[in-house]
């Protein structure tokens, strides 16, 4: 199992990706995004 995860880019891809991942059981979710807005 994955129990760490990086995502690059938390738009609305990335944010529901991450959301889905913690719902999945992954432990840590890091999100990272160059925009910074």
């Amino acid at each position: 199992m994955i129990s760490r995860l990086a995502i690059v880019g938390t738009g609305l891809i990335g944010a529901s990706v991450g959301l889905a991942a913690r719902r999945a059981g992954v432990e840590r979710v890091a999100g990272w995004d160059p925009d910074g807005a």
